[in-house]
């Protein structure tokens, strides 16, 4: 929707819309009115009870995070937004299902706000600097996960501890820092949060290496387990020959009864192999 279609629906009144569902707004145009425009849109479309997804692009208006969205159940921001921005706006959506945030930036600390509890939310999307926002979220129904992982190791741990939430997909991505391997991220402290324990999906964009695999690798009775009920592994992999398939091998069934078994068993890998420097082709296996 560019300045032109706001002005119009402006001059329809909401009475007019009763049946809107979805509006991507989107204005990269650096004129005053225009933006005063979707200044002044906001409320409007915040009024709507048949709206539940809205997508912002170019301009964010500066009252979005003022106002109450109170029918809203998926919004995407594809522009910076930093952390106090981003907490204002997700505690006026009580409704909220999905959250989609493209450009995360930290914010001073402000003890001001409070923790975010949102009861309905089960897919979360950040990149960006996440460890601020995930301190400050209270997410018991959450499913989905994607996200540049924070530097603070334990931000994960401490949000499934305050959620008590059953993460079933969760997606690590790189960013612009220079992290070459997962072990920098110390990828196993996320795994070994509790949260992470009804994992059926994860996807690991950054190179990993033998020892994120050997500790994924089951082995029945003997050590950790991590991941009991994992069907779909992705990541890319700096790996002595031997290991992947390995991993891949001792998830490949269900093994055997009780406790010390996987409850579901392996059943998709993909890897974008990198050895060496030089790329090998994808592997794909299915049960």
């Amino acid at each position: 929707m560019g300045s032109e279609s706001i002005y119009r629906l402006l001059t329809l009144g909401t009475e007019m819309v009763p049946l809107l569902e979805r509006v991507e707004v989107w204005n990269h145009t650096k004129s005053t009115e225009d933006k005063r425009r979707i200044d002044n849109l906001t409320p409007v479309l915040a009024s709507l009870s048949s709206l539940s997804e809205i997508v912002w692009s170019g301009y964010i208006p500066r009252n979005i995070s003022n106002i109450p969205w109170p029918y809203l159940r998926r919004f995407v921001i594809r522009e910076s937004l930093n952390t106090r921005q981003c907490l204002l706006l997700m505690a006026r959506c009580p409704m909220i299902e999905e959250i989609v945030i493209l450009h995360l930036t930290n914010s001073t600390h402000d003890a001001a706000i409070p923790v975010v509890h949102l009861p309905h939310l089960r897919t979360l999307y950040l990149k960006g600097d996440t460890g601020q926002l995930l301190d400050q979220l209270v997410l018991p129904s959450l499913r989905s996960l994607d996200m540049t992982p924070p530097m603070d190791d334990k931000a994960l741990e401490r949000l499934g501890t305050r959620s008590s939430c059953n993460l079933f997909h969760l997606c690590l991505f790189a960013d612009k820092r220079p992290m070459h391997t997962i072990s920098e991220w110390n990828a196993l402290e996320y795994l070994q949060s509790a949260c992470c324990q009804t994992l059926r999906s994860l996807h690991i964009k950054p190179a990993t290496t033998d020892t994120f695999f050997r500790n994924l690798t089951w082995k029945g009775e003997i050590g950790n387990q991590y991941l009991p009920d994992l069907v779909e592994l992705s990541a890319r992999s700096y790996t002595t020959d031997g290991i992947v398939s390995e991993m891949v091998a001792s998830r490949w069934h269900i093994q055997g009864k009780g406790k010390s078994s996987c409850s579901s068993g392996l059943s998709r890998y993909m890897s974008d192999g990198i050895r060496e420097g030089r790329k090998r082709s994808s592997y794909l296996a299915t049960s």
